[in-house]
């Protein structure tokens, strides 16, 4: 086809998967493309044409653009994955299919594997819940100080709650919480993350009211996927059940709370509310306006100081814990780059959700 050898040599294209993701580009986006790109671009077109006519003529599908040769094209059964061992068809049929299904024209399926076998992520891989505006904004900033990388690059991505008690409040929060932890896990194998102050009867609530749902079986919500501050951590090493609490001193809190206050607050101040089971905001009336300034200084703090020290036990933070508890997740949920490694992942999550869950599943909301 020298419509497609003319696209391939404008284009730079090496190998034949780059033609699968232009082919998929909406026109009205390459319509914008001016120069050689977009002669090469109009060749692809003309390519994609050319099959079509073919296939008009023989009232079939024959093989696609990049997948054409002179030996035998149009006897080929694409489906097929016993013929033609060596041609391309037959190598992405292994790809896309398992023993029940082929998903080689199964469009958004495809793109899948191939944004993956290209490594753009297109989808995350671990989806992070966080209670509010101040985690959503801290998190990923820790993420890239901490492990020297943004959270996105290794398919981590924050979502916003806005608060526990409007998040938990009510059935139709809870029920939209389980289909879309369940939707994103079953479809894109993308791994649900809680991250939460211990209050309002947090840790009930994840453990009765939100299941999820894999492989047509309903599973609670498992512990592995979620850090309640206070709770996971055991109130170790500092006893608190928010994230300012569990995860610096006294004096820490005291010291940045002063500066940021532009008033004197002690570390006594901190103890008091911390021994009462209480957070920061209740030390002090204009906390919450001034909450992400206050979180990005306690931990920036705790960066000067390794910086300063070399003290590695600062890492020993709760803080530390989960975000080294969030990356071992993304790190070990490959992006699917074919069916096979798919159901290895699915094969994975199950395991993953099936730990220390009794043979009576929890019921649907």
């Amino acid at each position: 086809n020298i419509f497609l050898v003319n696209a391939q040599n404008i284009l730079g294209i090496k190998e034949d998967n780059w033609i699968q993701l232009w082919e998929n580009i909406a026109w009205s986006k390459k319509d914008k493309l001016e120069g050689n790109v977009r002669l090469g671009v109009d060749y692809l077109q003309w390519a994609i044409m050319f099959k079509r006519i073919i296939e008009e003529h023989l009232q079939k599908e024959v093989l696609d653009i990049d997948e054409m040769s002179n030996d035998g094209i149009l006897k080929f059964k694409s489906a097929e994955t016993n013929q033609y061992e060596e041609s391309l068809r037959a190598t992405r049929n292994k790809w896309y299919s398992d023993n029940d299904k082929n998903y080689y024209h199964d469009r958004y399926k495809r793109l899948f594997y191939l944004v993956n076998n290209f490594g753009l992520d297109h989808q995350p891989r671990v989806m992070v819940f966080v209670e509010g505006k101040t985690e959503e904004t801290i998190f990923p900033e820790i993420f890239e100080q901490y492990i020297d990388n943004k959270p996105e690059n290794l398919g981590i991505e924050f979502v916003n709650i806005k608060g526990i008690t409007k998040f938990f409040g009510q059935k139709g929060f809870i029920s939209n919480f389980n289909h879309l932890v369940s939707y994103n896990l079953n479809k894109w194998q993308m791994i649900p993350f809680f991250i939460g102050d211990d209050e309002n009867n947090i840790t009930h609530l994840l453990q009765k009211g939100v299941s999820v749902s894999f492989n047509q079986k309903q599973y609670p919500f498992p512990k592995d996927w979620q850090y309640i501050w206070g709770i996971t951590n055991k109130n170790k090493p500092f006893q608190g059940k928010d994230f300012e609490m569990a995860c610096f001193n006294d004096e820490e809190i005291a010291t940045v709370l002063s500066e940021k206050l532009q008033k004197q607050i002690t570390a006594q101040q901190v103890k008091g509310k911390r021994d009462a089971g209480e957070g920061i905001k209740q030390i002090d009336t204009d906390v919450e306006s001034l909450k992400i300034k206050i979180a990005k200084k306690l931990y920036q703090n705790l960066f000067d100081k390794y910086e300063k020290e070399r003290e590695k036990s600062v890492f020993e933070r709760p803080v530390f814990k989960v975000i080294d508890k969030i990356s071992d997740l993304a790190v070990s949920n490959h992006p699917p780059v074919d069916r096979e490694i798919e159901i290895k992942n699915r094969e994975y999550i199950e395991k993953e959700l099936a730990v220390k869950v009794c043979t009576t599943f929890l019921p649907k909301l």
